[in-house]
């Protein structure tokens, strides 16, 4: 079972037949946001250590990686 189906599988009731019909959505979500906290984390790192001076450098190893 997948994370998105283990997600869907615990929502309530009445809200379970919407998020079952996006199904592909709540995956794109789930991925989208993912990356964003890991994009975020990576970057953050960065400028607030070693490329303080760069946030622009900082941002594009975050994104790379």
């Amino acid at each position: 079972m997948s994370f998105a189906d283990a997600t869907i599988a615990r929502l309530p009731g009445p809200v379970r037949p919407y998020a079952e019909r996006h199904h592909e959505l709540i995956k794109f979500a789930i991925v989208g946001a993912t990356t964003f906290i890991i994009d975020s984390a990576i970057f953050y790192a960065l400028k607030l250590t070693i490329l303080e001076p760069k946030p622009v450098t900082a941002k594009v190893i975050a994104g790379i990686v």
